[in-house]
């Protein structure tokens, strides 16, 4: 469905929003005032960026923010979600969206979850002509983003 992205961008961060508080994690969003059309499937998007989100309150340090910005880069719509925690383990960068993948696998893990979120949102993103990826942030924490197609509606 061709659509602006905004009000799910909105409806994301509130519904994710009691998570946070639950972490004591601030969870900001900074959205445009112009529309951000895409062709997009609302419900998986939504999923990704939930699991982007969650990941990003769990892996946090209490009284920390959590960010969720979006823009318009040329043609593309990214999304980008940048916590405060301890960011991604070097050696670990390259299977971030592997099943299973985990960086704190083991027995003595301290965060539960199956390791498929990433690779079922990278899949989920891909389906919609997008691209999901990660970017070391200057300082700490981790930066997740999502670049989907922008479209007009008399086009697509």
């Amino acid at each position: 469905l061709v659509q602006d992205v905004r009000p799910l961008l909105t409806s994301v961060c509130e519904t994710n929003q009691p998570l946070g508080l639950t972490k004591q994690v601030q969870l900001n969003a900074t959205i445009p005032d112009t529309p951000l059309i895409a062709k997009v499937d609302s419900s998986r998007l939504q999923q990704v960026l939930t699991n982007l989100i969650a990941n990003a309150i769990k892996f946090s340090p209490e009284h920390s923010t959590v960010q969720l910005t979006a823009r318009r880069d040329g043609d593309l719509l990214e999304v980008t979600v940048r916590d405060q925690g301890p960011g991604i383990p070097e050696a670990f960068k390259a299977h971030l969206f592997e099943q299973f993948a985990q960086a704190d696998a083991g027995d003595n893990r301290q965060h539960a979850g199956t390791g498929l979120g990433l690779a079922i949102s990278k899949a989920l993103i891909e389906q919609m002509r997008g691209e999901i990826g990660y970017r070391t942030p200057s300082g700490p924490g981790a930066e997740f983003f999502v670049r989907l197609p922008l479209s007009s509606p008399e086009t697509d």
